[in-house]
């Protein structure tokens, strides 16, 4: 078992915080999908809007 899956055989709450588009690809993907698995956890994803964006 690697260091990531580890991370979901435990009970600790987790905070995986991650920039803008990292849901994309990467790490954050693989967190997300493992995570989504689980009953407690929750998923939050903010976003920032601008104006004049070009």
């Amino acid at each position: 078992m690697n260091e990531q899956e580890a991370i979901f055989k435990n009970e600790i709450p987790k905070c995986i915080i991650a920039s803008s588009g990292m849901l994309t690809g990467g790490a954050s993907v693989f967190y997300a999908e493992g995570l989504a698995a689980h009953e407690k956890m929750q998923s939050f994803c903010p976003g920032i809007r601008t104006l004049n964006r070009q």
